[in-house]
């Protein structure tokens, strides 16, 4: 499901840009450290950091696809809410040009 969103998320977000005539995107260094900071706190708070990789890492869903760690794992609902919330600003934290 996550992945899911994230295409849409994506996908809306390239409409947008197509609907505004930017034909660039990139990111301020202060929203990176705001998007990911919340899901580093959260782990902090666990074993996760110092358990196995082979442990907490989540299997790929398909061919070359990596896994990784789900930092956020059992708060989908909130970072569907941040999406949401980044996407009515216009993508706020986002440089769109």
């Amino acid at each position: 499901m996550a992945g899911r969103q994230n295409v849409e998320w994506l996908k809306n977000g390239l409409r947008s840009m197509r609907e505004n005539e930017d034909d660039a995107v990139g990111t301020t260094t202060d929203a990176e450290y705001e998007w990911t900071q919340p899901g580093c706190e959260a782990a902090t708070g666990t074993l996760l950091p110092t358990a196995n990789p082979g442990v907490h890492e989540r299997e790929p869903e398909s061919a070359g696809e990596e896994a990784h760690v789900s930092a956020l794992r059992g708060r989908r609902a909130v970072y569907k809410q941040k999406c949401d919330e980044v996407a009515a600003q216009r993508y706020t934290g986002f440089q769109l040009h």
